[in-house]
């Protein structure tokens, strides 16, 4: 976390533009060209990597600064810092199972966790605003 806006509360992208920008293909490329050109900013990525272990081990190793999403988190080494990014975009994801038969345990248990946390998400919200 040698970065110099490691410890920052947030990144605007424009912070990051005289900086090695790396980027998996397979990853948010189409935000980020979003974020970038929200910013007024060309999208210039100085490496493109396939593998998303790859990817964090080059920002570990100090080659450049990628974007992730937030769901990205859990991947993350304590050594490596993801803050919150400026301009702020967001994107719809929807889960779902196949309807012509019965859902494997396993998505069903994340199905089931989404709606909780869509529930008290919504409770969090009417409390805020009630």
């Amino acid at each position: 976390m040698d970065h110099p806006l490691a410890g920052e509360p947030a990144v605007d992208i424009r912070d990051l533009e005289d900086d090695s920008f790396l980027i998996s293909p397979n990853g948010c490329e189409d935000r980020i060209r979003t974020i970038h050109r929200l910013a007024g900013l060309r999208f210039t990525p100085t490496h493109r990597v396939r593998d998303l272990a790859t990817l964090i081990s080059m920002v570990q190793a100090g080659i450049g600064v990628t974007v992730l999403s937030e769901v990205s988190r859990s991947l993350i080494p304590p050594d490596l810092a993801l803050l919150p990014l400026r301009p702020q975009t967001s994107r719809r994801l929807v889960l779902t199972g196949p309807r012509a038969r019965t859902w494997h345990p396993a998505v069903r248990t994340l199905a089931d966790s989404a709606l909780d946390h869509l529930a008290a998400a919504g409770a969090m919200s009417d409390a805020h605003t009630g």
